[in-house]
């Protein structure tokens, strides 16, 4: 098993900490809760600390659940931001461009 933080996981924890409860996240993310559970221990294992305070009612973040979600929102918008600069860039034409009238090249066939 591979250790650390994993790129996957930043989206997964945002979600998970605006849903508020591991069953809404579930439902935003089209999984079940016991998937969302499991992920969620998976990623505390890796990281080596608790991210959620749960209970059968609540669910909240520690501070290093607090710290790693500022982190990861951080992030998240660093690569929405890098998205729009380079999908800018694809949408504005660079370059040379040559139009010749239909004309002009028929006038250069008639003078062969």
């Amino acid at each position: 098993m591979s250790s650390g933080i994993q790129p996957a996981d930043l989206g997964f924890f945002s979600t998970l900490a605006s849903a508020g409860s591991l069953s809404a996240a579930a439902r935003e993310l089209g999984i079940t809760t016991p998937a969302v559970s499991k992920h969620l221990a998976l990623m505390e294992s890796r990281v080596g600390v608790l991210l959620v305070n749960r209970s059968t009612r609540r669910m909240s973040l520690t501070p290093e659940g607090e710290l790693y979600l500022e982190h990861a929102r951080r992030i998240l918008g660093e690569i929405d931001g890098m998205e729009e600069l380079l999908g800018l860039s694809k949408a504005t034409p660079k370059g040379l461009l040559r139009v010749t009238p239909r004309w002009a090249s028929a006038a250069a066939m008639w003078r062969r």
